[in-house]
């Protein structure tokens, strides 16, 4: 059962997809932890950043091996317009491939990465956000701290 502030989100959510032209649902999105993601046989999909330039610039970029597609535009937590998800969309398919391929997304602390994990779910594509996302959040510790351990 969904609770208050779930089915706020999710409605938050649907109306932000709505705003941009997109189609909605509330399906919840596949999330796996950063930690997880590392484990030798965990991930299958392509891995893509969707954080912007600046905050890739001051917080870090990933050793794992991935793909750098911006999700909205590095405008400080500014909605995503219908163009930022077209453009988005556009460029997932250029390097991945057209739906139903695999991607798993991760951004800062695991928001955005949310959100753009349910635009390419609506789009058609099998997503998976990781919910710490770099930095990390109360779900764990994000990728830079698990990645940390391997550079050593």
């Amino acid at each position: 059962m969904l609770h208050g502030r779930t089915l706020l989100v999710l409605a938050w959510l649907t109306a932000s997809l709505a705003a941009c032209g997109m189609p909605t649902s509330t399906a919840p999105v596949p999330v796996i932890e950063a930690a997880v993601l590392l484990r030798p046989g965990q991930r299958e999909a392509p891995l893509i950043d969707v954080r912007g330039p600046t905050e890739r610039g001051r917080d870090g970029i990933s050793a794992t091996p991935h793909h750098w597609i911006t999700y909205g535009q590095d405008r400080g937590g500014a909605p995503v317009t219908e163009l930022d998800g077209q453009n988005f969309l556009r460029q997932i398919r250029a390097t991945i491939g057209a739906p139903p391929a695999a991607v798993v997304v991760f951004c800062s602390t695991g928001v955005r990465s949310a959100r753009a994990a349910a635009a390419l779910e609506l789009a058609g594509y099998a997503a998976t956000s990781v919910c710490d996302g770099w930095l990390g959040n109360h779900t764990g510790a994000g990728l830079r701290a698990a990645e940390a351990p391997a550079a050593r």
